[in-house]
């Protein structure tokens, strides 16, 4: 997967610990190990279809973003 090398960090370390993707079929399955460079890895935990209204402020900073 890829992610802004601003989030790597916060990735390895848990701080983020949820990710939201807008894509028309999910490119990810859930259970699977993706790598994160040379960093580590990112495990996809589950996958599910939200609208952007579904997600909370507290999901979106959860998630490595100021605000929705």
């Amino acid at each position: 997967m890829l992610f802004k090398q601003e989030f790597h960090q916060r990735l390895v370390d848990g701080t983020i610990t949820t990710t939201y993707r807008w894509w028309k079929t999910a490119k990810v399955k859930a259970g699977n190990t993706y790598r994160l460079n040379s960093e580590g890895v990112v495990k996809v935990d589950g996958i599910r279809r939200l609208a952007m209204s579904d997600i909370s402020e507290d999901e979106a900073q959860a998630s490595g973003f100021e605000s929705r």
